[in-house]
């Protein structure tokens, strides 16, 4: 039986998640969190002036966060599905 140490090792053996595929992630999340910034503009008091380029850049920002998470998908399609490999 393998031991902890020798499963672990098998991860590194060419299975594992694409440079890609941990990019976009990245950068889905920082969009996740400049989206946040104009919600919240969005949230406060009214400010005509402030409302309505919050209001663009939260569309412009959940258009992009929509683009990333098809590329993710896209991604995660055509990456080798991880299978640890246990040493004998």
């Amino acid at each position: 039986m393998a031991n902890s140490m020798e499963i672990v090792a098998g991860w590194g053996k060419g299975v594992k998640m694409s440079e890609r595929l941990e990019t976009l992630n990245k950068a889905r999340e920082r969009m996740m969190e400049d989206r946040d910034t104009h919600a919240k503009v969005l949230a406060a008091p009214f400010d005509r002036d402030k409302a309505e380029r919050a209001r663009t850049k939260f569309i412009e920002i959940q258009s992009l966060i929509d683009a990333l998470d098809r590329a993710i998908r896209g991604e995660e399609l055509i990456s080798p599905k991880a299978e640890p490999v246990v040493a004998a």
